[in-house]
């Protein structure tokens, strides 16, 4: 475990040194943000645990995500979006891959379907209803049906897909709509979550589990030494490039 967090450690600090030199020289900047996507991509397709490490990374040390950037037609894309196209398009290819998988895909038997077909065309619906349950007429009438966690969460992505409709219609400019609903589209990341939950073994999905304990643990930890360090610098008389750390801090929001 100590490993795991000198290794987190140095990254999250050696990410965030290039990422300074790349605000002080936008050229780096731009590959950098780049290499960041192409190894988040590299791993994600590895394994999408690793994906979910490098996008969970960047937002424990990140506030607004543009530790890297790229500007493109006037829009500035922060790495948080990148980290995320990049992880909902590996969990995509495997979920296409799952499916394309004959020996996963879902088998349908067709036969029970058919006898219950020809039963239910032998019998009025009410007798073969209550054959299965086993209720009678007033007692079903008083079952209440649950809603499903899909129903709340289909509800909740309806909201932004309106939400989305109403800043086109209302003649908003692209970029103002794709920025102010773009940090909800986050929620999505609960799929890749679950699939990894679904779809892992006990010991292999506490693994992950613990590693991901571990990057925020690493992050945390140089979010306080960052802090101290920031809190040292702005309270003393140090005015040779403190204007530029002023600059970097902002700009990123990390």
């Amino acid at each position: 475990m100590i490993k795991k967090f000198r290794l987190y450690l140095l990254l999250i600090i050696l990410t965030e040194v290039i990422s300074f030199v790349g605000w002080l020289i936008p050229e780096i900047g731009a590959v950098g943000f780049f290499a960041v996507a192409v190894v988040a991509l590299l791993f994600s397709v590895e394994k999408l645990e690793y994906g979910l490490l490098f996008l969970f990374a960047e937002l424990f040390i990140g506030s607004k995500g543009y530790l890297f950037s790229y500007e493109y037609e006037g829009a500035l894309f922060s790495a948080r979006i990148a980290l995320f196209l990049v992880v909902m398009s590996a969990w995509l290819g495997k979920i296409i891959l799952d499916w394309m998988d004959i020996s996963k895909a879902p088998k349908i038997d067709f036969e029970p379907w058919m006898a219950k077909s020809k039963e239910f065309m032998q019998q009025d619906l009410w007798s073969v209803s209550k054959k299965i349950t086993g209720q009678t007429k007033e007692a079903s009438v008083k079952v209440k049906v649950k809603p499903s966690v899909y129903f709340y969460f289909g509800l909740f992505f309806l909201a932004i897909t309106w939400s989305i409709v109403n800043g086109i219609l209302r003649h908003n400019g692209f970029n103002n709509v794709f920025f102010d609903f773009n940090a909800w589209v986050y929620f999505a990341v609960i799929f890749p979550f679950a699939y990894i939950i679904k779809n892992y073994h006990k010991e292999k999905l506490e693994k992950f589990l613990h590693s991901l304990f571990i990057v925020f643990a690493a992050g945390i930890t140089w979010l306080s030494i960052k802090t101290m360090i920031l809190f040292y610098l702005f309270s003393h008389d140090i005015s040779h490039g403190i204007d530029k750390i002023y600059k970097w801090v902002r700009d990123t929001g990390v």
